[in-house]
């Protein structure tokens, strides 16, 4: 047993030095200039920094590594010609603006994963478009005036919704809806302690969980500007309780809630 206990904490350290910190920057002060980049030179354990900036690229995370945006405002990953914008099957990726601007283009197909903390907002489409037989977690998003619906499964999926925001969506702002061929109706969406709110097909349409949903307004300090911090009450402390926010009280929902929210947003 002696002999286990010193060899385990020098795994360990082995372990964690072996990481890295990749860091992107699309002015030029680093190596990888794209996100793309960014990841293909990344390994499994590692965190790919994105520093401020309008990332125009298809990105793709399959790799068992972190990206970390700059916060919303300051790190946008947008396409203009084609759909999705991110594809994630592996990985999380965080604190990042997703949008999507090609001909109903979709911002977010999830495969797998965790999405948490980041806003996919203005997509021309659908903003969070759920896999067949996916697995994984989206959580403190927010679903901001996509023109389709904020986030959808209309097949067979593991993934879970929980703490997220849609509102302002032109259609569903959470959308579980299927019909088989013998016209037997499937609710295929799990959404939990999420707030759904002004969207103009309806709010939660065929969802199963349920739990502590709610359907009122968010309070976002400015809706015109996309300035998403919640104006108490709002959505504030509403989350699921099982997580927390950084100063030890219940998650709020949405982007500014959760063990991940963005206390210093700006990565330096």
């Amino acid at each position: 047993m002696k002999v286990l206990k010193l060899i385990l904490p020098i795994i360990i350290l082995t372990n964690s030095l072996l990481s890295r910190i990749i860091v992107v920057d699309i002015n030029g002060s680093t190596q990888y200039r794209t996100i793309t980049e960014g990841i293909n030179a990344a390994v499994a354990g590692d965190t790919v920094k994105v520093l401020p900036g309008i990332y125009q690229e298809q990105v793709s995370l399959s790799k068992s590594i972190v990206v970390m945006g700059s916060g919303y405002e300051n790190t946008i990953i947008t396409h203009f010609t084609a759909s999705p914008t991110l594809n994630i099957s592996n990985g999380k990726i965080m604190w990042f603006a997703i949008k999507n601007m090609s001909t109903g283009g979709t911002g977010v197909v999830f495969n797998g994963g965790t999405l948490t903390n980041c806003v996919v907002m203005f997509c021309t489409g659908d903003g969070v478009v759920i896999s067949a037989n996916a697995t994984g977690i989206i959580s403190n998003c927010v679903f901001f005036k996509n023109r389709g619906r904020g986030v959808v499964a209309n097949v067979g999926n593991n993934v879970v919704v929980y703490n997220c925001i849609s509102a302002y969506n032109s259609s569903y702002g959470y959308d579980g809806y299927y019909k088989d061929w013998l016209y037997n109706i499937h609710c295929l969406l799990t959404v939990n302690y999420s707030c759904g709110y002004s969207n103009g097909g309806g709010n939660f349409n065929c969802t199963r969980g349920n739990v502590n949903n709610v359907e009122i307004n968010p309070q976002f300090m400015n809706t015109d500007e996309s300035k998403l911090d919640l104006r108490s009450p709002g959505t504030a402390d509403l989350g699921t309780p099982d997580v927390r926010d950084p100063d030890g009280t219940t998650s709020d929902m949405g982007y500014f809630g959760g063990p991940d929210a963005p206390v210093f947003p700006v990565v330096t």
